[in-house]
């Protein structure tokens, strides 16, 4: 029978700077992540906007006003999601020490 393999050994300490590398590199995919969110709303808003207007062109009315103002607020708390974000990320980044 063998031997058992030996615990792994503890991680090293992040050399000096690596720290605030990480930390500025996950802010930065947050970013990415909430504009990209942005874009997949602005698309799909986008499509709802499309087929109301098409609805009212074809003399629908009801709630297709409604809906097309209710898309338009979808991607204007987008937007406000991306600042949010945005801000959150660049108070981390100037607050975390950087050596």
């Amino acid at each position: 029978m063998s031997d058992p393999l030996p615990p792994p050994l503890p991680p090293s300490p992040p050399a000096e700077g690596q720290s605030y590398a990480l930390v500025a590199q996950a802010c930065a995919m947050a970013v990415q992540d909430a504009v990209a969110y942005l874009r997949n709303v602005e698309t799909v808003a986008n499509a709802v906007i499309g087929v109301a207007q098409e609805r009212l062109l074809a003399g629908a009315d009801g709630d297709t006003l409604k809906t097309i103002a209710t898309a338009q607020e979808t991607v204007s708390a987008a937007v406000r999601t991306l600042e949010e974000v945005s801000a959150a990320a660049t108070k981390i980044l100037l607050e975390f020490p950087r050596n």
